[in-house]
């Protein structure tokens, strides 16, 4: 039994599973109904106000802490971003009334430094420069994701628990497959696009998480005594060669590439940590080490052959040479001073904030604007005033007024224009928009909040690393080192994307990394 007993438990509901298959299902369908016939999302507010109910209902009817987890992990497959927004205000009143301890690793000690720099940062900026909810959108964003890998390491977890949780999040990311299939048969499209979304509505959510599990079943046994590659039942290689043809027409490509070439990273860095301390092995690891780079080099080879031949088909390119402008390339505004056309945006805003800024004020520089005051989504939410939005996306109520920094004047408003956002039809959001994690925390926290939060990535590489060599149990291994992997692959997404705010991606690997540093073997 789990040591997080608590008093009058309730007995743990059996058709959470179901329920939230069912709405995965359906929202799927909906989407592609939508994507492909203009069908309203008639499914969006009655699905978050579900998620509501369900949110406060675990939380707050003595539900074990394992519960809880699956419950917030299921609904991050749900492709209503919103009702992760509001999970951080639901679940406030339980961390703050919580009378387990706080306890530390390296990982959870360099987080609370990174939060206690951000509050202070908070505190400070609010004083000087008054924005009532820049702190309350940067704590629903992404402060609430951080706190709550911080809430739930105070439980203890048994090898059970974290079997259980770990299944359940591989059964999610399976059921994508499924999700779809069924859309294929709705949008009737059989090449690699947006059409593609599963139940998140995202082709690219959708992409990653499969990725991940492509991971599960391809990388361990490059790197464990006690699994072989070629020793796989055939219903297995099936499996594998359906996700891996999903990933294909998901079409995630700058994702699913940067978490590929981290497993290669991550393969060299095990190759040389068991060369220098188990000799024995090393001979294998390399052949083995050498084969899977030849295979995700041919995979790297055929998806850029996918692309090009993609893209002449559409008769988007006329050669070969054009695929990186027509992927980086964007228009700036004309009137600008400091631009050409053809600049990148990301690459400006690259050299701005990391060079530029110093020149313009040294202790802003190195200290930070604040946290939610430029290029976080929380800046970029609250700066409609000077940033374009198209039709389609989020905006505020009206009654929250905007809100952008003086740096976002400075350096942002001739960067996000609406003739730039509609500068050119094909071009890579994740290449040219100029919006990226590396940016942001750099801007907002400074060199200091860029270096603790880089310690809390690597802190967290380390000790999965190190909590691999206690477990014996292929499922448990299998998802510690493609966790690691996503750590090693993050500072790469953020050098072109805020992957680090989007709780779909960040709040299923938050938790199952704190549940898995924390969790204990069995006797």
């Amino acid at each position: 039994m789990s040591s997080y007993s608590l008093s009058k438990p309730l007995s743990v509901p059996r058709n959470f599973d179901s329920l939230i298959f069912f709405m995965l299902f359906c929202y799927s369908v909906n989407a592609a109904l939508s994507d492909a016939f203009g069908f309203p999302n008639i499914l969006k507010l009655p699905f978050l106000l579900c998620s509501i109910v369900v949110f406060i209902w675990s939380f707050y009817s003595k539900q074990s802490p394992i519960y809880q987890l699956k419950v917030i992990i299921g609904f991050c497959f749900l492709g209503i971003e919103q009702a992760l927004f509001i999970l951080p205000f639901i679940i406030l009143p339980q961390i703050i009334s919580s009378t387990k301890k706080l306890s530390f690793q390296i990982p959870q000690l360099t987080l609370l430094l990174y939060l206690i720099y951000c509050l202070a940062l908070i505190f400070v900026y609010t004083i000087i420069d008054v924005s009532f909810f820049t702190p309350i959108l940067w704590y629903l964003i992404i402060g609430g994701q951080l706190i709550l890998f911080l809430h739930y390491y105070r439980y203890q977890y048994d090898t059970q628990d974290i079997i259980k949780t770990l299944s359940f999040f591989k059964k999610l990311i399976l059921f994508q497959l499924f999700c779809l299939a069924t859309q294929s048969v709705l949008h009737l499209s059989f090449y690699p696009g947006d059409l593609w979304s599963g139940s998140f509505h995202d082709a690219n959510k959708a992409g990653f998480f499969l990725s991940l599990l492509l991971l599960y079943y391809l990388v361990p046994p490059f790197l464990l005594k006690t699994q072989s590659l070629f020793k796989r039942k055939s219903y297995k290689s099936l499996t594998v060669f359906a996700i891996a043809l999903a990933v294909i027409l998901c079409d995630a490509k700058i994702l699913t590439a940067i978490t590929l070439m981290s497993s290669i990273l991550y393969i060299i860095l095990s190759v040389f940590s068991q060369l220098f301390n188990r000799r024995s092995q090393t001979s294998t690891n390399k052949t083995i080490l050498t084969v899977f780079l030849i295979s995700l080099s041919s995979l790297f080879v055929l998806s850029l052959l996918n692309l090009y031949l993609n893209r002449i088909s559409k008769g988007q390119i006329n050669n070969i040479f054009e695929i990186s402008s027509a992927y980086t390339g964007s228009t700036l505004n004309e009137t600008s001073a400091e631009m050409v056309i053809g600049t990148n945006t990301k690459a400006v805003l690259y050299h701005r904030v990391y060079s530029q800024w110093a020149n313009d004020s040294q202790l802003t520089w190195f200290f930070g604007a604040g946290p939610g005051r430029f290029d976080s989504r929380t800046s970029n939410i609250l700066a409609y005033d000077i940033l374009y939005k198209d039709e389609g996306q989020f905006r505020l109520p009206s009654i929250i007024p905007p809100y952008s920094s003086y740096w976002v004047k400075k350096y942002m408003s001739d960067v996000w224009t609406k003739e730039i956002s509609e500068a050119s039809r094909w071009r890579s959001a994740n290449l040219s928009f100029p919006f990226a994690g590396l940016i942001a925390i750099k801007a907002e926290t400074g060199l200091i909040g860029l270096v603790l939060f880089h310690l809390f990535i690597f802190s967290c590489i380390y000790s999965l690393k190190k909590k691999l060599d206690t477990f014996d149990i292929p499922t448990i291994q299998n998802w510690i080192i493609v966790i690691s992997i996503f750590w090693l692959s993050l500072p790469f997404q953020m050098l072109i994307d805020n992957i680090q705010e989007k709780p779909q991606i960040m709040l299923p690997m938050l938790l199952l990394t704190t549940i898995l540093l924390k969790t204990k073997m069995s006797v």
